[in-house]
């Protein structure tokens, strides 16, 4: 969007034109013209700035930020996707999808803030594509990238969301190279951490497909109950894979929490343990610091925590 400034250019043609050619009809009086008058009459339909205020700090950088880079070829940062105003419903995944691109081909990573969220995101020839857990009702979302000393920033998307915050998300950064494993991804419920022998509940997680359909980037499952979870992948394929790296993300005190599970590696098929968490403490097995202390039986390990009388029970050889 061009600056609506007066040209210099058409400043000193209409001074020559009051010398040259006096008897030339004008709209004008005969006095020299101001530059803000001259401005207004010969460029019709524009709408000058008030010569005595500076320009409005809140409109600029909204306008230029959005067309000019794009344009232009700059270092600028394009949201492709979501779109602005999204509204998920209960029926829906709670994850949107971040997509974009950028015009400097030197940007190697993005930061993507929602919310309370900061997430770093790989760029791939220009691209970048991020699964995002939305569990609040309003998050605004944007990407930036730190070029020479100085953050460049996309424009912030809005997005609503009435699906409810008790999920358990889990989003999986494949590696690049080739067509990644077949996975699925389960979460195991039981309401009572203290006992082995009580009953369980086995979900198959629900997934949000990848990059033309391949893999799942993202899972979920709705967590409504308290009670021990525990998150295991199973591989399906016979494709090698290393350094597997996924974060879960989850509901704590109105916010959404995340959480760096331990990288791994699949060398063919077979299941292993994710993660094992505790609601509605939000807390989870490794976490040790947290608890009291801990016991151990032949083939079982209890910790737990006083004073507030929390006591959890896993199998030493895994959860059944």
């Amino acid at each position: 969007m061009t600056a609506l400034e007066p040209s210099p250019g058409v400043v000193r043609a209409l001074m020559a034109a009051d010398v040259a050619s006096p008897t030339t009809p004008r709209i004008e009086p005969l006095q020299p013209p101001s530059v803000p008058r001259s401005s207004e009459s010969r460029a019709s339909g524009s709408e000058p700035e008030p010569p005595t205020q500076p320009a409005q700090p809140a409109p600029r950088p909204s306008t230029a930020s959005l067309p000019a880079p794009r344009s232009r070829g700059g270092a600028g940062i394009i949201l492709t996707s979501p779109r602005e105003g999204l509204q998920l419903t209960p029926d829906d995944p709670p994850v949107v999808v971040v997509e974009g691109e950028v015009e400097d081909a030197s940007i190697s990573t993005v930061t993507l803030v929602a919310n309370g969220l900061r997430i770093a995101i790989p760029v791939h020839a220009g691209r970048f594509r991020r699964a995002l857990p939305v569990l609040e009702p309003l998050v605004r979302l944007r990407v930036e990238a730190f070029v020479n000393e100085t953050t460049r920033r996309s424009s912030t998307v809005t997005v609503h969301s009435t699906a409810g915050a008790q999920f358990g998300v889990i989003v999986f950064d494949w590696p690049t190279a080739g067509d990644g494993p077949e996975v699925e991804v389960s979460a195991t419920w039981r309401a009572n951490p203290e006992r082995l022998d009580g009953p369980t509940q086995t979900a198959v997680m629900k997934t949000i497909a990848g990059v033309d359909g391949r893999r799942g980037d993202a899972f979920y499952l709705r967590m409504p109950k308290p009670g021990a979870y525990t998150f295991a992948l199973r591989s399906r394929s016979a494709v090698a894979t290393e350094e597997i790296r996924s974060t879960f993300y989850f509901p704590v005190a109105g916010a959404v929490a995340q959480r760096d599970l331990e990288p791994f590696s699949l060398s063919g098929g077979g299941r292993r343990v994710l993660t094992r968490f505790l609601l509605p403490h939000g807390v989870f097995w490794d976490q040790d610091d947290w608890f009291s202390g801990h016991s151990e039986g032949v083939d079982t390990v209890m910790k737990f925590r006083f004073p507030d009388g929390i006591s959890w029970v896993e199998g030493k050889a895994g959860p059944r």
